[in-house]
């Protein structure tokens, strides 16, 4: 099974049962990842909403089924050189934090690969 690597905002989406049919087409049959920083993020839209329990249950049990990748300093240092390069090519502060950690994660374990 192929993997993808899924942003907060897909991610949020997903779990929400709210993709787009079109990209809802393209992850099945992919095994979903996601990264520390999405379930962090999510966590935090829990909290700052005070979902219920039932809502963060569902929100684990979500999870449960998503393969988390891991993290570690070689992540770290990617995501740096990776924010370094976008505000190289002028990208805007905000693009340089969001999608390049999870890149980060995916491209220092090669996923998917």
């Amino acid at each position: 099974m192929a993997r993808v690597v899924l942003d907060t905002d897909v991610a949020s989406l997903s779990y929400k049962g709210r993709l787009p049919a079109a990209l809802a087409e393209r992850l099945v049959g992919q095994e979903v990842c996601v990264t520390f920083v999405t379930i962090g993020e999510l966590a935090r839209w829990a909290e700052k909403r005070r979902w219920g329990t039932r809502a963060r249950t569902e929100l684990v049990d979500w999870l449960g089924r998503a393969v988390v990748l891991p993290y570690d300093e070689r992540v770290a240092w990617k995501w740096g050189q990776l924010s370094v390069e976008a505000e190289g090519r002028g990208a805007p502060a905000r693009s340089t934090t969001c999608g390049s950690r999870p890149a980060a994660s995916s491209l220092t374990y090669r996923w998917p690969p």
